[in-house]
């Protein structure tokens, strides 16, 4: 009973302790399994040794000391070291607490060095001690981290010769950050803004809510705002557009935004004025044509009517322009914008609809409103003058009073009124211009109206011997009187110069025949004496100007003024000469028959004044 009890007892211990066996190879094999695993992930080179020989050792141990797995088993690894203290550490470690070197250098297989870290420890297992070494490649970290602090002093340099405006601030908006080029915008020193809050510091109570907005944008998704900010420094209006960035923490946090802000007051300003000159004439600043047509299809709904458009055409612009030059004109047409921005409402469009022509837009206006304001501009344009020249604006009005009617016929309509009234007040305006210049003539030059007097009657005398057409007569006496109208554009400070002229003088005295030209050539009551005003200093020996035409090449009218013409002068005083008897004026004519004058007139002149 005993023995059966015995060998029962003896069974069972057999069986539990094959039980133990079987689950301590299963631990084993699951430590050995994620051993083999990590020493293939692992950047950690691990071996185990006994005072300094290799036993075991993954991959990496191996690698980076520049050996196969063969070839370092078995070997001393003190070998590679060249620090006594070192190898002491690796032939004493016994305790379980791990020995950490982080920088110590090793001899690679090849003589090279290694830059690593190394762990020494000792596991125990059972009654077993088993001493680990754990070494990883420090130089290829220490080369990052290099490069690191090298982009760092590089990104700093950078940030610090910015223009740009950079900051960072905390999600609060305190300073972590302020740029030099920021400090200096906001007269501000590092010290007093670190740490400080944004909206304290910097941002007026006026721009706090923008700026606010924007801020708190960027601490969301997508984690960007940009937004322009207006500031005053030093008096002056500042235009900035801020780019925000945030720097993302862990989750959804955001750890801080960074800002970058750039002076943009210039782009804007050449904006505004690219935006002014598309929409601008430059010469008159009023609103061009191309706005005119936009602002018209605006207004052009119910709402506004009557809607009236009024068209205006400068009368005298091509005269002024002939006569003293564009740039007299340019200031003709800057005096009538002003007496048409004198008269319009604030809501009125006023446009330069090209050249010599404006262009009102009246909303809200009755046909007889729209004739009231131009009654009310040509009374401002009476009586006012430019270069003695009659100011005169002809009008047209047409108005759109329902909505099926169409506006661009409104503006050919007014368009044709205006051209109407242009043509009935022709006659009576070239009138009054001709007798404005013909008194500025008198007034700056020495041609008095005495002596126009005196020449019509000559020249008169001489068409009549000479048998010429009534038509030729009546051209001859108004050549007479104004055969120097050029004289009105030469400055009054040659025109009254007692002295000698100079060369420059004297060739702007030259150019009044062709200034007259342009002037007759401008009106047609004039256009048909044009060719002998532009002719009337031309010699019969050709060395006249301005074309050095000869003979009877001269137009007879031009060779019959020429002749009076000096007659009158060498025989009348003027600022600068004595007269001389009649006798002596016809013996100067006579010597200078055959080359300055036709010698045909001369004869006539002679019998005039003989006889």
């Amino acid at each position: 009973m005993e023995t059966t009890i015995n060998k029962i007892s003896k069974a069972k211990e057999s069986k539990d302790g094959l039980k133990k066996i079987k689950k301590f190879r299963q631990k084993y094999l699951d430590t050995l399994k994620k051993y083999i695993i990590a020493t293939r992930i692992t950047e950690e080179g691990i071996a185990i040794h006994k005072k300094g020989f290799i036993s075991e050792s993954n991959k990496k141990f191996a690698n980076l000391l520049g050996y196969r797995i063969k070839e370092i088993l078995g070997k001393d690894i003190r070998k590679n070291l060249n620090s006594r203290m070192i190898k002491k550490l690796i032939e004493n470690t016994n305790s379980e607490v791990p020995v950490i070197l982080p920088k110590i250098i090793m001899i690679k297989k090849d003589g090279s060095f290694l830059k690593c870290s190394l762990k020494l420890a000792s596991i125990k297992l059972g009654n077993q001690f088993y001493h680990c070494m754990v070494i990883k490649d420090t130089g290829k970290e220490e080369k990052i981290q290099n490069q690191l602090k090298q982009n760092q002093e590089k990104y700093k340099i950078i940030v610090e010769n910015q223009n740009d405006l950079i900051d960072e601030l905390d999600p609060e908006g305190n300073f972590l950050f302020a740029s030099p080029s920021y400090c200096k915008f906001y007269n501000k020193t590092e010290e007093e803004l670190l740490g400080k809050n944004l909206f304290d510091v910097i941002i007026s109570q006026g721009e706090r809510a923008a700026v606010k907005k924007s801020f708190d944008e960027c601490k969301k998704p997508p984690y960007f705002s940009c937004s322009e900010q207006e500031v005053l420094i030093n008096n002056e209006k500042k235009i900035i557009q801020w780019i925000n960035k945030a720097v993302p923490g862990n989750g959804k946090k955001v750890n801080s935004v960074i800002g970058v802000g750039r002076d943009i007051t210039e782009i804007k300003t050449g904006e505004e004025k690219i935006k002014y000159l598309s929409f601008h004439d430059k010469l008159t600043g009023l609103y061009n044509r191309a706005f005119f047509e936009e602002e018209l299809a605006r207004l052009d709904t119910e709402r506004q009517l009557p809607l009236s458009i009024v068209m205006g055409d400068v009368n005298s612009l091509k005269l002024i322009n002939d006569a003293f030059g564009h740039e007299k004109g340019d200031e003709l047409l800057k005096r009538c914008v002003e007496l048409l921005n004198a008269c319009v409402r604030k809501d009125d469009i006023v446009a330069r609809w090209g050249g010599d022509e404006f262009a009102i837009i009246l909303p809200k206006t009755t046909n007889q409103t729209a004739k009231k304001l131009i009654d009310r501009i040509m009374k401002k344009c009476h009586g006012m003058k430019k270069f003695n020249i009659p100011i005169s604006i002809s009008f047209g009005v047409s108005t759109k009073t329902g909505p099926s009617q169409n506006i661009k016929d409104k503006i050919n309509k007014a368009e044709d009124n205006m051209y109407k009234r242009k043509l009935s007040e022709k006659k009576s305006l070239r009138s009054s211009i001709i007798s404005s210049l013909e008194r500025t003539l008198f007034e700056k030059s020495h041609e008095t109206e005495e002596h126009c007097n005196r020449i019509e009657k000559i020249t008169t005398k001489i068409g009549e011997i000479l048998k010429l057409p009534l038509g030729r007569i009546d051209d001859l006496i108004i050549f007479s009187r104004l055969h120097d109208i050029g004289k009105v554009a030469i400055p009054d400070s040659i025109l009254s110069k007692k002295d000698r002229l100079d060369e420059k003088e004297w060739m702007i005295i030259k150019k009044h025949p062709e200034i007259g030209y342009n002037i007759c050539e401008a009106s047609p009551q004039l256009i048909h004496i044009s060719e002998y005003v532009l002719y009337h200093h031309e010699r019969w020996d050709g060395t006249g100007y301005p074309q050095g035409l000869k003979e009877t090449q001269i137009p007879l009218l031009s060779r019959i003024l020429a002749v009076a013409d000096a007659f009158d002068v060498m025989t009348h005083s003027r600022s600068y000469k004595n007269p001389i008897s009649k006798r002596d004026a016809l013996k100067e004519l006579t010597r200078c028959s055959g080359t300055k004058f036709d010698p045909k007139i001369v004869e006539i002149m002679l019998s005039i004044f003989k006889a």
